[in-house]
């Protein structure tokens, strides 16, 4: 266990507990379609000494942040991980992306403590989702989207959006983001490029 003390201000870190490692996905423009390693989730017993050990030294209303290059792949452990959280007061930030099977533990984000999330959408173009490999199904991913911007404002959880301006764009491409961010305006609190 790390003793945060022996750091100047540690007080004034963030905190952050790893809860995977990598990304099953293969979208072109990230690091994890060239990294030759696999997706990884931190076995329960090690995450839950690292959420007691942010508690023990924050204390039990910190601010932390889940760590993981896509939170929620498995909703299994997902649901296994929200269920420990439920028992503390922590409050969470942490990422999303829109293709995981979120329906199945979104009830549990809010009782876990996660109060703020960003999503990594990256874009509104079906053509710019397609040539980054972002999804097969672009309108889907949308849809998806939109759905999920919807349930997590009636949550009150604050979402970021994740852009991406691929360097393939075109005017008509980078237009289809913006009108979709200006559509949802007030659905996020902030679009990150």
């Amino acid at each position: 266990i790390l003793d945060f003390s022996r750091y100047p201000e540690y007080q004034s870190y963030i905190p952050y507990v790893e809860e995977s490692r990598n990304c099953p996905g293969k979208c072109t423009f990230c690091l994890n379609s060239c990294v030759v390693d696999r997706y990884q989730i931190v076995p329960m017993n090690v995450f839950e000494a690292n959420v007691n050990n942010i508690e023990n030294t924050y204390g039990k209303n910190a601010c932390a942040v889940l760590l993981a290059a896509n939170f929620g792949v498995s909703s299994k452990h997902t649901l296994q991980k929200l269920n420990f959280l439920k028992s503390k007061e922590l409050k969470w930030n942490m990422e999303l992306h829109i293709d995981n099977p979120w329906e199945e533990y979104l009830d549990d984000l809010v009782p876990a403590g996660i109060s703020k999330l960003s999503v990594g959408f990256e874009s509104a173009s079906r053509t710019m989702l397609r040539k980054m490999d972002k999804t097969k199904n672009p309108d889907k991913y949308l849809e998806r989207l939109e759905i999920l911007l919807n349930e997590l404002n009636d949550r009150n959880i604050q979402i970021s959006l994740n852009t991406l301006f691929d360097y393939r764009e075109t005017p008509e491409t980078i237009a289809e983001t913006i009108d979709f961010l200006e559509k949802h305006k007030g659905k996020y609190r902030a679009a990150k490029m």
